[in-house]
Order: structure tokens, then sequence, then C-alpha cells
């Protein structure tokens, strides 16, 4: 059975309770948080569901930028095999995105290695939550490193990914960039 769920769209778990009437599995708790990015009065609810290439864009901006749940959301879809939708910020009906994350789907059921992966994609979008928050607070990739334990290179590159820009350049020196106020 297919409903949407603020504004996903999800297959329940049905039940039977003990007077044979039906129940649908509600979802995830933090799916009725306030705080999410894609919260009922945000967005529009269709945006994460839609057909419309241009409205699953601005869902993954929605999810990237303003939800602090965005992990928990995609590990919720990656968990329980959600196939459509933007969830965390990615595609699932694209399988180019998955891939891109490591994350492979299988018929077969959840294994070590998937497992495996699900934990490297949790670490990974962890990281870029730290990274995101660190450099707002105006660190350098070598202290951001110092802060998270990873080494420069790789502070640098979740940053180039994130599309942050760099704050200092080589020795440290801060870059004269003049900061536009909103």
């Amino acid at each position: 059975m297919t409903t949407k769920h603020n504004g996903h769209v999800r297959l329940h778990a049905i039940s039977r309770t003990p007077r044979g009437r039906l129940e649908l599995d509600p979802g995830p708790a933090f799916m009725t948080d306030p705080a999410r990015g894609c919260a009922p009065g945000k967005v529009a609810p269709g945006l994460f569901v839609s057909d419309d290439e241009v409205d699953r864009a601005a869902a993954k901006v929605v999810c990237q930028q303003r939800c602090p749940f965005r992990a928990r959301c995609l590990n919720y879809a990656l968990e329980h095999g959600d196939r459509f939708g933007v969830w965390g910020g990615v595609d699932m009906g694209n399988p180019h995105e998955l891939g891109a994350l490591g994350y492979r789907r299988h018929k077969a059921k959840p294994d070590v290695a998937a497992t495996a992966r699900a934990t490297r994609l949790q670490a990974r979008l962890n990281l870029e939550q730290q990274v995101r928050e660190l450099h707002a607070q105006g660190l350098s990739d070598a202290a951001i490193a110092l802060k998270t334990g990873q080494h420069p290179r790789n502070v640098s590159n979740v940053r180039t990914r994130l599309r942050l820009p760099a704050l200092y350049g080589p020795g440290g020196k801060p870059l004269n960039r003049e900061r536009v106020s909103a």
C-alpha cells in the first residue's frame, strides 16, 4: 500500500489489530519533528516525490542546506528499500547518485558488506556536516582536519565537494575575500 507522508511516498507495513482492523506504520519519529528542512509549511510536500527534475533538484538543495536530519533520513530510506523520492538529499530513483555514495542496490538481503557501506556513508555524511559547521566558524582546512581527525587533503576535498570557498591560502595566510552580507 502506498501513501504520502509529509511529502514522501511510502510503502507502509500493514498489520492487523486484535479486532481485525488494519494499521499503517507511520514511519520514523523524526518525520514529525518541525525542525526538519522539509517540515510542512516550509516547502511544498510534493517537491520530494515530483516527476519534474527541477523539483527534485530543489528538494535536494532543501535537504543539503537546511535539514539537520539529512543523515538519518537517508539511512532510513536505505534501510527500508525506498526507491522513489528524495531522501536526505539523494534521489532514490537515480542509481548513479546512489553509486556515487558507494551504495549499490542488491536484490539479496542486506549482508555485512551492505552494513559496511551504510556505515561508510554515515561517516561521510557526518564528516560533511562537521566540515560545514567548522568552516562556518572560519577555521582553516588544517584546523578542521585536527578537530575531525582527518587528513587535511580529505577535508579540502570535502569542502570543495560542498562548494565551500577556501578561507586560507598556502601557509595559512587569510585570503582577501569580501564577505557579502545578506
